[in-house]
């Protein structure tokens, strides 16, 4: 993507600023571990989670391109359960580019009959790696921004905790824990804490022969100034689910699922409402968990967490 010169030059000296924020994805109790590390082994067995999140289809030049690609597994034999996880965000057709690999720790408790909470912690390494190759300078300005790649590396520490039981949800965690340096020059830019509450209810009695029901999830999140409030209402009838939800005043969302017994497939649509207008073409979404291997029995997992988008 080419732009012009005044945005160029924005765009590398306050690059620091215009995406001081990580990437969100709209389904987002379907990547558990990226959000929160308490979600580490809450299936209770293997699970393999994958997504892909297209932001902003019709920027010319490409918007924002998020994967994330997990697996966690919980077993007897082990006093924890294990995580490992990787992420990659691409951003202006590949002038910006994110990468982090961590691992995850989770333990679940059981604190009254039929309430546990889970707490978890996660680490990773990662790398922020800007192309200048797509930006253009009168006269070019400066040699050195002429197909230049610039990179930096740095460490993130997350923390995370969930109260639960076979009918509500709430969770909270704290990213970006040590809030890493990942300038790419002089500025002493810090990436901000990403602080996440989560919570879901299920409204219409369980029914232990096909999971249907009714459920209400809400997730806050506050990272340095941006905020955002997305309330969503679900309803799972057999292996098919079907939901609405709306993010403060940004987008409105619809999203569909078949959830079988080993593997859930989703896939979400956000209709941008704000003043970009959906000239943007939206954000598609697509999640993928398969689940396997022998249950945990001895440690609680979270029973309708694949009844949730």
């Amino acid at each position: 993507m080419k732009i012009s010169i005044i945005a160029g030059i924005a765009f590398v000296f306050h690059l620091n600023s215009l995406f001081a924020q990580d990437p969100q994805f709209t389904q987002h109790f379907s990547v558990g571990i990226y959000n929160n590390p308490a979600f580490t082994g809450s299936a209770g067995k293997a699970r393999l989670t994958a997504a892909y999140r297209n932001q902003w289809t019709s920027l010319s030049g490409g918007g924002f391109n998020t994967s994330f690609l997990s697996f966690d597994i919980s077993k007897e034999k082990l006093p924890v359960d294990i995580g490992i996880f990787s992420m990659h965000d691409r951003a202006g057709g590949g002038t910006l580019n994110t990468t982090q690999v961590g691992i995850s720790l989770g333990r679940g408790f059981k604190i009254f009959k039929n309430i546990s909470l889970r707490i978890g912690l996660s680490g990773a390494i990662a790398n922020r790696r800007l192309n200048t190759k797509n930006l253009i300078f009168a006269g070019n300005i400066d040699p050195i921004f002429n197909s230049q790649f610039y990179n930096s590396n740095y460490a993130i520490i997350n923390y995370g905790m969930i109260l639960h039981s076979r009918t509500f949800l709430l969770g909270f965690s704290a990213n970006n824990l040590n809030e890493p340096y990942r300038s790419f020059y002089l500025t002493n830019s810090r990436l901000p804490i990403r602080y996440i509450a989560q919570g879901a209810v299920r409204v219409t009695p369980e029914n232990p022969e096909n999971l249907s029901g009714l459920f209400l999830t809400i997730n806050y999140l506050k990272q340095s100034e941006f905020t955002s409030f997305l309330p969503g209402l679900s309803y799972r009838y057999k292996s098919i689910k079907a939901g609405l939800a709306v993010r403060d005043e940004d987008a409105f969302i619809a999203n569909a699922a078949y959830s079988g017994k080993k593997l859930s497939i989703g896939y979400s649509y956000d209709y941008t409402i704000s003043k970009l207008t959906n000239q943007t073409g939206g954000s598609h979404e697509i999640t993928l968990n398969f689940t396997f291997g022998k249950l945990n029995e001895k440690r609680p997992g979270i029973s309708f967490i694949s009844s949730l988008f």
